[in-house]
């Protein structure tokens, strides 16, 4: 089974998100309405909240398998 995943961090980075996943990835720009990107107090990535009117920009991954998904 393949899975479809939105980042919005440091995992758009291809080289990042294709280390974690364990192999070469290509993604595409992509944008979640009704969403924002904030800091996380604490924490060195970010987090998203619903907020209305707003959007968060990002790579949508296909074809991610379980196991990759799973790392």
């Amino acid at each position: 089974m393949s899975n479809t995943v939105f980042t919005y961090g440091s995992l758009m980075c291809a080289e990042i998100m294709s280390a974690v996943c364990g192999y070469p990835l290509v993604g595409e720009p992509s944008m979640v309405d009704g969403f924002r990107r904030l800091s996380v107090t604490g924490e060195v990535y970010p987090g998203m909240i619903p907020r209305p009117g707003s959007e968060v920009s990002g790579i949508l991954y296909r074809g991610i398998s379980g196991a990759a998904l799973a790392r």
